[in-house]
């Protein structure tokens, strides 16, 4: 299906419409195994994180059956950082917008 290491940020497209940004655990013969997934969602200040399954514990490995995977890949490095924000207990700075 892919050549996706263990540990890498990936989005996944489902066929349900929902765009998932998870860690990438391991890929198994029915279903690939992700941690921490968030949904991407249109929030008023545009494209924001969601939880994926609310009531569940995010930090707890998800099964998610590869019959609803339309595709899946490595996420962009600009989402990848946004999401290892939202998902740290440890905060990054904000980048400096000054150009020097």
């Amino acid at each position: 299906m892919h050549n996706i290491e263990p540990n890498t940020i990936v989005t996944i497209k489902l066929d349900s419409g929902e765009e998932v940004v998870a860690k990438f655990v391991v890929d198994l013969q029915e279903y690939i195994t992700i941690v921490k997934p968030l949904v991407i969602m249109m929030g008023p200040q545009g494209l924001a994180f969601g939880t994926y399954v609310a009531t569940m514990n995010q930090d707890n490995d998800i099964n998610i059956s590869k019959g609803h995977i339309i595709t899946m890949g490595a996420t962009g490095v600009k989402v990848v950082d946004e999401y290892i924000n939202a998902t740290s207990t440890i905060k990054q700075p904000a980048k400096s917008s000054i150009i020097a």
